[in-house]
């Protein structure tokens, strides 16, 4: 006679890795553990998708460079720095890039300050709205949680008068370093002539 065998009862596990029985969950909580499942696979799926698709359009885009390059005797396989193309009647661009990014270096906090005492030292002539004016360069980004590196090197064009605001451009020169690069493509579409192309958005958070 074979053995009965008892089927475990099922768990889910909690932050602290402890395995907890589903039956002492409340139902909508494993409701929202096993949405959170099916919507992050979701994403995940959607996400290798894309970088297949990228993939695919980046070769067909070399592709197309080879034969360009053939017709006119250019060596074939060399590194592929980017292209624009488009369509017969100019409804559809396509762009192909590299994108460089820059990253913030801790000489950051080294120019802050000492534009901060520069215009502790200018108080007299420099009004609170050009402080707020130049400190807004650092602060974060609601996006990023940093701060805009654009904004932070724009401070180079301000010429505050002042013994030590070249050492201050030196610093924000020194804030600021690469931080790779990678191809970058976008595909615009216009419905008609004389009509903007405008970019066919792929990024969920920018729909």
């Amino acid at each position: 006679m074979n053995a009965i065998e008892k089927t475990q009862p099922r768990t889910l596990t909690n932050p602290d890795g402890r395995e907890i029985p589903v039956g002492s969950i409340r139902p909508e909580i494993v409701l929202q553990h096993e949405l959170a499942v099916e919507i992050a696979a979701d994403f995940q799926a959607l996400a290798a998708h894309n970088l297949a698709q990228k993939a695919a359009i980046f070769e067909k885009l070399r592709a197309y460079q080879d034969l360009v390059f053939q017709e006119y005797g250019v060596r074939v396989g060399g590194k592929f720095n980017g292209l624009s193309i488009h369509d017969f009647a100019d409804l559809i661009e396509i762009k192909a890039d590299m994108r460089r990014y820059q990253q913030l270096t801790p000489s950051i906090v080294a120019a802050q300050a000492l534009i901060n005492e520069i215009l502790d030292d200018l108080t007299d002539g420099a009004s609170d709205d050009l402080r707020a004016l130049v400190m807004q360069a650092f602060e974060k980004d609601e996006k990023t949680g940093k701060p805009n590196v654009q904004r932070i090197l724009g401070l180079r064009r301000l010429n505050l008068n002042h013994p030590a605001w070249s050492d201050a451009v030196r610093a924000l020169n020194d804030s600021v370093a690469p931080a790779g690069s990678k191809m970058a493509v976008v595909c615009r579409i216009r419905p008609e002539a004389g009509r903007a192309h405008e970019q066919v958005v792929v990024d969920f958070s920018r729909v």
